[in-house]
């Protein structure tokens, strides 16, 4: 068992011999979902025991598989994001054998888990040291190496006391077992004395614990057909065998074995797996004292898979102490609880207590009292970690910016595992980052995607970040709600000229954690009074923010001089009233490219010479999806050839040299074209009826090879009584009007309308010509508007037959109060036709209102 996906729950792995081995993830509700692709689970092999081990100290818990029939062993990498790689370049998955059981130990306390393999058939066993840096070296010299025999078991640990881990390794075929004292200095003494190394027998499962809590390790030895061998520590380098009681006397064809304290009494029961039926024995108990840890990872695998836990304790008059290290296997077949257990006879409390996480981070605690269950979460040094979501208090998010504000240098404020998905309501205003160089991380998982949510409760709190330093990173946050105060409220307010170098990436700012759901801010982002030289957005995977559904997407204002050279880059911006807003010249007063050509294969515009363009395309007039990145030449033009996804509208930005990025352009749409006599006019799905591609205003141009527009804003507007007042929506160039059809039946209150998704692909403007060709024929959407005959067949009713559907049920494109939503929907279709004379002159447009 281990959590190799860091979500706070125990996945299993289980080895099978001449079948693929299974990996099982837990969702966390007590089902379970086998995985069926990777290596990890398609490797075909011998495979005889597995053990989860962090062995390069990322964070994330790798796996290690022990194989035999002449087949190497596995080592699959985890990657973080639910995947492994199989690790095909150290020594120990190149030594084909016939291994048993793989044993992780730090046994030269260097931070980093190095292996023991236990080898049947008389080879020798195995011991590889981990460099640290990735790679392992193959031990030669000593016994421990040399000693060949049918070794099946194998563990790790402190029976001396002495802070360093001993090695014991189990026998099979009437051979004596091996014990291997560490001498502290990278070599090992093998003990030749004593019942333990001499008894002989089947061995096949082995298991270190301090049954009776005296303070010193005791061991258990399964024997297959022949009575498991209980091992008593007389705390001075010697064994004495019981004899007596069931788990010494019981003869069964016992195979793994394990230890765990089932009915959390402090004393630890032991169950045993046989071929038939499984054995379980309780733990009478001692009398003696104890402690139970559970151990959690922050920065460490969520499992603490690795960590080193000493513990100093006054035992019999004298200071003890005793190591333990967290494993996530314990001999062969089998794995005991993770919990660390200690055996304190007759001290009331541990005096002291050091955790050596494999993060690095060395944590020590005093004076924790006996008999009680602890839970121990991985400090950070040099940071501070959120651990509830609180407003206030120790393992707040308010107390840990008070914490980087008095640091005085780099600080990591991060979230505890659990606090995923989790979201924090504070009270009142955050304090502002006064200090250079704090991190907020909230992508808790490292899979890209935000996990921490920061909500205004109500109306009082009107700024979810402030930022008054510079060199700060704040990434994975979901900030929403911060509108509704007479004041301007902003998600992240950046603020003052020692605010710079400052980035804002990988965020969701006015929307949920699935990034859908509105929950907007009356400003996402603002940057002011004298605020330079920042970034917002990136451009690696995950780097982008999702700034949706606020008032103020990006707001750059120049309160005061020098509020300059903010780049906001690769960014989702959508759905905002305005999308990035530069306001008394901020950003240098860069102008917004000016876009001059879509033909749906090219895009052409204009913008500051020898600058980056950015081109999006967006249900409207802002950036939902990134599509390119181009320079404009020395004359400020530039060129864009797709490809172009089925979106109705495309925008641009443009940042110059010096990092000044721009609004967002006039928006071009995806459309179709009347051309089929005298005339040439190009049709949006807006609402507006004609748009001039030559010069960007409403018209058509007539004669078409004239370049001169003669409509120049066609359309017309909607009126009627709503509640008692004259109201009207425009169908022109400057359309209140989005793309698709209302879904909710006709009639229903106006405030209850809903609409189809504007960004699909139907809502396009549809174009036939009388060659019936093309998916547009073939297609023939007849609820958007396509004529058909009295039998509902596809009608072409001229030449050129075109028609799309749009409704006014978007607030933000209405121009004020006086034009409300109406919940309108209305088709439009065009005929041109190509006969000789006066139908040659002219074209005919339809509006059906629904």
């Amino acid at each position: 068992w281990g959590d190799y996906d860091n979500d706070g729950d125990l996945d299993l792995f289980v080895a099978n011999v001449g079948e693929n081995n299974f990996l099982y993830r837990n969702h966390g509700d007590g089902t379970f979902e086998r995985i069926w692709d990777g290596e990890i689970a398609s490797d075909h092999g011998y495979s005889r025991s597995c053990s989860w081990v962090d062995y390069d100290n990322d964070g994330w818990l790798d796996l290690f598989v022990a194989n035999s029939n002449g087949e190497d062993n596995f080592l699959y990498k985890n990657n973080g994001d639910g995947s492994f790689f199989r690790i095909w370049d150290v020594p120990f998955v190149n030594d084909g054998g016939e291994s048993y059981t793989g044993s992780w130990g730090d046994y030269d306390n260097d931070g980093d888990l190095d292996l023991f393999v236990a080898n049947l058939n008389g080879e020798n066993n195995a011991l590889y040291q981990n460099n640290g840096d990735n790679s392992f070296n193959r031990i030669y010299d000593g016994e421990m190496v040399n000693d060949g025999g049918n070794s099946i078991s194998c563990g790790w640990g402190d029976y001396d006391n002495d802070r360093d881990l001993d090695l014991f390794v189990a026998n099979n075929s009437g051979e004596n077992n091996f014990l291997y004292q560490n001498n502290g200095d990278g070599s090992f003494t093998r003990i030749s004395e004593g019942a333990i190394v001499n008894d002989g027998g089947n061995a096949l499962g082995s298991a270190w614990a301090d049954y009776d809590n005296d303070g010193w390790l005791d061991l258990v030895v399964t024997n297959g057909d022949e009575p498991s061998f209980l091992y008593h520590n007389n705390g001075d380098g010697s064994f004495e065998r019981i004899t007596d009681g069931a788990v010494a006397t019981d003869v069964n064809t016992s195979r793994g074995v394990a230890w765990g304290d089932y009915d959390n009494d402090g004393d630890l029961d032991l169950f045993i797996a046989v071929i038939g039926n499984n054995l379980l024995y309780q733990n009478e108990g001692s009398g003696n004292h104890w402690i139970s840890l559970l151990c959690v990872g922050n920065w460490s695998n969520r499992s603490a898979i690795g960590t080193t836990v000493g513990a100093r304790a006054q035992i019999g008059g004298h200071p003890v102490w005793q190591t333990r290290q967290i494993s996530g296997q314990t001999g062969y077949y089998s794995q005991s609880s993770m919990n660390v257990n200690f055996g304190l006879g007759d001290a009331s409390q541990i005096d002291e207590l050091e955790l050596r996480w494999p993060s690095g981070v060395v944590q020590t605690l005093n004076d924790l009292p006996a008999d009680q269950f602890h839970t121990i979460f991985e400090e950070y040094a040099g940071g501070a970690m959120v651990t509830h979501t609180g407003d206030s208090g120790p393992g707040s998010l308010r107390e840990a910016i008070h914490i980087a504000n008095s640091d005085g240098g780099p600080t990591l404020i991060d979230f505890a595992p659990y606090l995923r998905y989790q979201v924090i309501y504070p009270q009142s205003e955050l304090p502002a980052l006064i200090e250079d160089y704090t991190t907020i991380e909230g992508d808790i998982n490292g899979d890209g995607a935000p996990e921490v949510g920061i909500t205004s409760p109500d109306t009082s709190v009107y700024n979810g970040l402030i930022i008054e330093s510079a060199h700060n990173l704040i990434h994975g946050l979901v900030l929403t709600n911060f509108r509704g105060s007479a004041r301007a409220d902003n998600a992240i307010l950046i603020i003052g000229d020692n605010a710079f170098d400052n980035r804002i990436y990988g965020c969701y700012i006015g929307c949920e954690f699935n990034g859908e759901i509105p929950r907007g801010n009356e400003t996402g982002i603002r940057i002011v009074a004298g605020a330079h030289d920042n970034i917002i957005g990136g451009s690696l995977y995950g780097e982008f923010n999702r700034i949706a559904y606020n008032s103020y997407g990006v707001v750059v204002n120049n309160t005061e001089p020098g509020t300059d050279r903010n780049r906001i880059t690769h960014n989702q911006i959508t759905g905002n009233s305005r999308g990035i807003v530069l306001a008394n010249g901020g950003n240098n007063n860069i102008a917004a490219p000016l876009l001059t050509y879509f033909d749906g294969m090219i895009l052409r515009g204009s913008a500051e010479p020898l600058s980056t363009v950015e081109i999006f395309a967006d249900p409207r007039d802002q950036g939902l999806s990134f599509l390119a990145e181009v320079q404009s030449d020395g004359s400020g033009n530039f060129e864009y050839a797709g490809p172009f996804p089925e979106w109705q509208f495309y925008n641009a930005t443009v940042t110059d040299a010096a990092g000044n990025t721009s609004q967002f352009s006039v928006d071009m749409y995806r459309q179709g074209e009347v051309n089929a006599n005298h005339w040439r006019v190009t049709l949006v799905n807006n609402g507006n009826f004609a748009y001039d591609l030559l010069n960007g205003q409403a018209g058509g141009i007539y004669p078409k090879s004239s370049g001169s527009a003669v409509i120049y804003a066609g359309g017309h507007y909607l009126g009627t009584l709503k509640n008692g007042t004259p109201s009207v929506s425009q169908i022109q160039h400057s359309s209140e009007y989005v793309p698709g059809r209302i879904t909710n039946p006709i009639p229903a209150p106006t405030d209850q309308l809903t609409s189809e998704h504007p960004q699909l692909t139907k809502h396009q403007v549809y174009v036939i010509d009388s060659t019936r060709s093309g998916a547009d024929w073939d297609n023939w959407p007849v609820e958007d508007g396509a004529p058909v005959d009295a039998n509902g067949n596809p009608l072409l009713v001229s030449q050129q037959d075109s028609w799309t559907v749009y409704n006014d049920l978007f607030p933000s494109f209405h121009d004020g109060t006086s034009d409300p939503v109406l919940g309108v929907e209305i088709q439009r279709s065009t005929y041109s036709y190509t006969y000789p004379g006066a139908p040659s002159e002219v074209f005919f447009v339809k509006w059906k209102i629904i």
